[in-house]
């Protein structure tokens, strides 16, 4: 299974957008493991699926003043349950059917899993902007982001 990683604030109705087009298009079974912070005040807007799971702790920052947004990631991936795990912003929206399958046998292609998965995202750019790796990734490099 697939776990979405997505923190966000303030924005109940794009998180709510990227979980319908996450269904609409996935063939098996995935999760949304969304990261809000403590103060924010759309908290009780955040849409109640079973398919999403909320956590929520103070905003990260450095002791210079610099959001820590690696953390927020580190922390949507402390509630993960799935095998592989993406980052991805709750902005986004999911359009290719089958995005779920078309990721989890990437990952059954190679068998030590150790490998970055990305889809094209229409933008040109041609880096990953929305990436997915095996929890063997993480349990290798010691941690989701540093």
């Amino acid at each position: 299974m697939i776990s979405l990683l997505v923190p966000t604030r303030g924005r109940p109705q794009m998180l709510l957008q990227l979980f319908r087009s996450a269904a609409a298009t996935a063939h098996g079974a995935f999760e949304v493991c969304a990261w809000l912070d403590d103060d924010d005040r759309k908290r009780s807007q955040y849409p109640i699926r079973q398919r999403i799971k909320y956590g929520s702790g103070p905003r990260p920052f450095s002791d210079s003043g610099v959001l820590c947004s690696s953390e927020l990631w580190n922390n949507a991936f402390s509630m993960a349950s799935g095998d592989i795990v993406g980052l991805i912003g709750d902005d986004s929206v999911i359009e290719t059917p089958g995005w779920d399958e078309q990721i989890e046998d990437a990952f059954k292609q190679t068998p030590d899993r150790l490998l970055l998965v990305y889809p094209e995202d229409k933008t040109g750019r041609r880096r990953p902007e929305t990436l997915f790796v095996s929890r063997e990734w993480v349990e290798t490099v010691g941690q989701l982001t540093p």
